[in-house]
């Protein structure tokens, strides 16, 4: 199965755990086994940008050692991840950003990659995860909001 990953799923793999995270990171330990699995991740191309960007800034906190986000830059070179490098829609992101006040313009190029590839999103951004719903992208493996977001009904929307 192909999937959308979003960089709050990956960075939970690299960040040391909070007890109030616990969710989190046992959801993206289960994204980390389905792609172990042969599943197939995908990220645009914005990812590799926001992965070095929250690295740095874990660096400068001291959550996390240069050799530590070193190391982690190895282990994602082979973590297989599918670069999907098509110019992102903006039209698309425009549309999405001006119907769901709360969604970042960096995770409309998650969701409108999810949307074009007609496949699922994998996150732990509850906002962007509450979007998706809206929007009839399913969360992979259910996601770590699916008990909140049950509730919500979902209906494929246009985006014109």
């Amino acid at each position: 199965m192909i999937f959308v990953i979003d960089n709050s799923v990956v960075m939970r793999w690299l960040l040391p755990e909070q007890p109030k995270e616990k969710p989190l990171r046992e959801y993206a330990d289960r994204v980390l086994d389905a792609i172990g699995g042969g599943h197939q991740a995908l990220v645009p191309a914005l990812w590799s940008t926001e992965a070095v960007s929250v690295m740095i800034k874990e660096e400068r906190r001291r959550n996390i050692t240069p050799g530590d986000a070193d190391t982690f830059l190895q282990l994602l070179g082979g973590a297989g991840f599918e670069m999907h490098t098509n110019p992102e829609p903006l039209q698309e992101m425009l549309v999405l950003v001006r119907r769901h006040p709360k969604l970042s313009v960096y995770d409309a190029t998650y969701l409108a990659l999810a949307l074009r590839m007609r496949c699922q999103l994998a996150t732990n951004d509850e906002d962007l995860a509450a979007t998706a719903r809206a929007e009839g992208v399913d969360l992979f493996l259910g996601g770590p909001w699916a008990k909140a977001l049950k509730r919500a009904k979902a209906k494929p929307r246009k985006l014109k």
